[in-house]
This record gives C-alpha cells, structure tokens and sequence, in this order.
C-alpha cells in the first residue's frame, strides 16, 4: 500500500483554519461573498471558516492516490471519516474488498419526510503526471485554483457535500427528513464495489430513500459569463463492448491482409467514420431551444428547432466539432482500448478494442449491436459485451428539482436551469433503477476548456467554484430537507 504522510497531520485540515493557518490565495471578500444562508435555527454558521476549510481539505483529499484501477479508496474514506469525527458525526465504513470501502453518515430528521442521500464517490481515473502541469495528486493550491485529479470528477463535489452536511449539524437546522452522506467506492470502473455493493449488501441503509443528489451536470459559461446551469434528471444508457480479431500468428517481415491487427484495423476505420443517426428526444429539443439566444448566428437559429436543423449536413458538421452538444442528438461509439502484439516483430493471433458505446433512451441495445456489425462488416470479427445498462431517467418537476431552480436562481440571477440527459453514466442509475429520483447537481460553473480537463490532463477547480458550490449544495439540502 502506498504510504500517505497527509493522514499523520489529517488534524490539520479538520481544525478551524485559523489555528492551521490561511492559504495564500485571492479569497472572495466578504461583499463578494454576500451574506450567509440562512438555516433553520439559531446558531449562526460561520462561512467563512466553512469554505477556506473547503480548500485545505479538497487539497488533502486530492492527494490521496485513488486512481481506479486499483483503487484503494480505503485512506480517502478514513480520511472523510476523520473530518466527521472532528464535527461529532458519527460514520461508518463498509469494506466491499482488500483496500477498497465505503463510507456512510447520516444526519437524522423528524422523520416527517423520506430521506435524502448525498451521493459521491472516492475514486477517481488513472493520471499521467508527464502531460501534467502540476502532478496530478499534489493537491497544488496557487493563484486561486485548485489542482489535482478528482477536482473536478469528483472529490470536490465530495468536499462540497461534506461541507453541507457539517453546516447543518452546526446550525442545528431542524430536518424533515434524514440526511445521509455516502462516500463510495469504484464508480469509475461500473461501481460494483461501490454504490452496487451497498444497495446489495446494505439496502437497509437506504429504506424509504426518496432523493439522491450526485455528479452530473455543470454550468456552462463563455469568456467569464455564466451562459446557463445544467442539472441533470437521467443520464445515456453505456454498452461497453470488445470489439476481437483473430487471426494466424507470424512474423511481422511478412505482413498478409487476414492478420489480426489487420482486420480490426479495417473494422474500426470503418467504426470511426460511422455518423449514427440523428435523433431529437423532447427534453433536448426544449433545451437547445432554450440555449438558442445565449447562441451566436447561425446557430441561435438553428438551435431554435434543432430537429429541423439537424437535417442540414452543414448543421450536423458544426455541431460535430461541439462533443458535448452532439452526444445529446445520437447514440455514440468511442474507440477506447487497444490491444495487440507484445513485440514489434510479431503479428499476433488476436487483437481487440474497447468500444465505449452510449445510447440514448430509447434505443433498442439488440438493434444497435445488429446495425453495429453491419457497419463493421467483417463477419469473422466477434463482438463481446462487457457491460449493458438502460437508459434511466427522474422527473423534472419533482420538489428537489424546484429547489433547485431556486437556490441556483438565487445565486446566478437571471441565468436559465435546463435539465438535458447526462451524456456519461454516474452511480445515479443503481437508484433510478430502484425507482428513487436521482439528479446530477455539480455546481461549479466552467467553460469548455476547464471542463476538458474530467478524465483529461490539468484537471482543476478555481476556490471560488468551490467556496460557492458548498453554499449551493447547503442551501439546496437545507430546502429540500429543512423545517
């Protein structure tokens, strides 16, 4: 086991900050700031120290190494687990494997209203610290960022979760329902260590559990300006598939066109060009539609019926070179692993690649995975299935969602709430496929640029995301769960 010096001085970062002494970053000043939520109760929450302990702690945090695989998210649960203690929250891990857990707190209500799970998980995608600025699990704070892998995707919506949960135990807001925070385990690689593990093993936990809020959406801004909130009610089914070639073994001197590299070459130059149909679902119709104004020309006109547009090639171009706008209008198919050879001389017997495909709702898996070997057109190559899930989806209008507009109202007036599909899948779909409401509230507002770096390189969170992202999540758990 990697050995993580931080956890000898975790005290530090579960100590008011001022006894641990204050970052050298550009903090919002208090007018910034504006002025604290207020809470059910009266004990007054001191923001302040809330939010730069946000930043020492997201810091700490992103410099536990939970890169999955292996995971080893085992330090990063004792290490929330230490912060609860030192606010008088009791919690608990639960164990799913050698060095992997899960953490569990929960914060009780009178029981007048079902409870409310904050949702996030402890692991985070492998890292190449040679691409990186900064090392990606140094947890560097300058210049008011926060760097690290997990800082987006998403050890700092842990954080901000966290955050609300100790201020409504500060606060002593009076809960109409329980409150209950769950760190969990493998969530990047499927989650059957995690979420999976503990609806199986623990479903006690989460008797009666109406609402869960996880990771999923974000806001989207341009050059500075808030453009518009997304908050995510279901998300695209994933069907991960290995894409195998065999063939005869040889040396490489003396190439022949049914080697194995060959033929999976051929197939996936086939796959990559592929264009899969367009298909417009209501809810993404209403969201380009709203979107349309905040667009330059042409596509303010465009986006304005993007079912219509979208029959234009010169429309479907422009918004091919925009990925996170054409996964909302077609299912999708990304080359992802590969594999071959062990020695460049040798011609190997079998050769694969990982097909990451995600489906919109309503697509047929069995007529996809039929139009998928027509396009492959190579009936000697075999497709395995690793992995198939459905399409799952909450309701848009519930109580949580209205609270959700709201506080976010508040914090960004004027700045419109849309609700697309999430284009990749989180542990939210375990809870929808039990009938629980499940929505994606990542509350940080960011352009495309710092977006890219989820799952990419230079992975990064500025302290005023987080600071305001902690408030976000407090006001909407106080609102969804307060007296």
């Amino acid at each position: 086991m990697t050995s993580h010096p931080f956890l000898m001085s975790a005290l530090l970062f579960v100590a008011p900050l001022a006894s641990a002494g204050k970052p050298q970053l550009p903090l919002p000043t208090t007018a910034e700031r504006g002025p604290a939520p207020s809470a059910s109760s009266s004990t007054p929450l001191e923001w302040h120290a809330l939010e730069d302990q946000a930043v020492q702690r997201l810091s700490a945090y992103l410099r536990i190494d939970t890169a999955n695989p292996p995971g080893n998210e085992l330090p990063a649960a004792q290490f929330l687990q230490r912060i609860l203690e030192s606010e008088g929250i009791s919690s608990t891990l639960y164990p799913s494997a050698p060095g992997r857990a899960n953490l569990v707190a929960r914060l009780r209500g009178n029981g007048s209203k079902r409870p409310l799970l904050l949702l996030n998980h402890l692991d985070v995608v492998p890292a190449d610290a040679t691409a990186w600025k900064v090392p990606p699990f140094s947890g560097t704070v300058k210049d008011g960022v926060i760097w690290g892998r997990g800082a987006i995707d998403m050890k700092s919506i842990g954080i901000m979760q966290l955050t609300a949960l100790i201020a409504l135990k500060r606060s002593g807001v009076a809960l109409q329902r329980d409150v209950i925070f769950m760190a969990v385990a493998d969530e990047e690689a499927g989650g059957e260590l995690g979420a999976a593990f503990m609806l199986k093993a623990h479903a006690e936990l989460f008797s009666n559990l109406e609402y869960v809020l996880n990771e999923g959406s974000r806001g989207v801004e341009r050059d500075g300006r808030p453009l518009y909130w997304e908050i995510s009610p279901g998300e695209k089914a994933p069907l991960w598939l290995q894409l195998v070639a065999r063939g005869t073994a040889g040396h490489a001197s003396r190439p022949f066109p049914a080697a194995a590299t060959h033929r999976l070459a051929r197939a996936l130059g086939r796959l990559a060009s592929w264009e899969p149909p367009v298909r417009v679902l209501p809810e993404i119709q209403e969201f380009f539609a709203t979107i349309a104004p905040l667009q330059p020309e042409p596509r303010r006109t465009w986006f304005s019926d993007i079912r219509a547009a979208l029959q234009k090639p010169e429309v479907r171009e422009d918004l091919s070179h925009t990925p996170d706008l054409a996964a909302l209008v077609r299912d999708t198919v990304a080359i992802t692993l590969l594999k071959g050879s062990a020695k460049m001389n040798v011609l190997p017997s079998e050769a694969s690649a990982g097909l990451d495909c995600r489906l919109l709702p309503g697509t047929d898996p069995d007529q996809f995975l039929k139009t998928l070997r027509e396009v492959i057109a190579d009936d000697g190559l075999t497709i395995v299935e690793e992995e198939r899930n459905r399409a799952t989806s909450s309701p848009s209008d519930s109580e949580a969602m209205q609270v959700i507009r709201r506080v976010l109202a508040k914090h960004t007036p004027g700045v419109p709430v849309v609700s697309p599909i999430t284009r990749g899948a989180s542990d939210s779909r375990f809870f929808r496929e039990r009938g629980i409401s499940a929505y994606g509230v990542s509350p940080y507002m960011m352009d495309d640029s710092l977006y890219a770096g989820m799952h990419g390189v230079d992975e990064r969170i500025s302290v005023e995301n987080l600071q305001r992202g902690c408030r976000i999540i407090f006001e909407v758990v106080e609102g969804i769960g307060g007296l």
